[in-house]
């Protein structure tokens, strides 16, 4: 599981991972 404290389903990358075609990916309606 990542560390940083994101969840696997979004991107687990890292904090600032650089998102390429992700738009409002994170905060989806959950």
């Amino acid at each position: 599981l990542p560390v940083r404290g994101q969840h696997t389903k979004n991107n687990a990358r890292t904090r600032k991972g650089k998102r390429k075609t992700v738009a409002n990916k994170k905060k989806a309606t959950k």
